[in-house]
């Protein structure tokens, strides 16, 4: 059984957490297992950038580019991605998610 613990925060991210332990909670033991033993340790190109980038002494912006919620739904139907995730860059965030 796995025991997952996390610090409630009152808002709707409780909610988002319990159903993605819920989601954890149903893959099946073997699965998780081979995952581990296949990526653990491993360093990943655009993980090691994105930690880098929070990582550092300077203040930065982490920008997310979201086109829906599951608290509010569709955000905005028409996200054109490339064209955000570049408008970010060019102002500076540190990292894009």
């Amino acid at each position: 059984m796995l025991k997952v613990q996390y610090n409630k925060t009152g808002t709707i991210l409780d909610a988002i957490c319990e159903k993605k332990v819920e989601e954890i909670a149903e893959i099946p033991q073997a699965k998780l297992d081979l995952w581990k033993t296949t990526y653990d340790g491993q360093s990943f190109g655009k993980t090691t950038r994105f930690a880098k980038a929070i990582t550092r002494k300077v203040p930065g912006i982490i920008a997310e580019i979201k086109k829906g919620s599951p608290s509010e739904g569709i955000i905005r139907a028409d996200l054109d991605v490339p064209f955000v995730a570049r408008s970010y860059k060019n102002n500076g965030a540190a990292a894009i998610l």
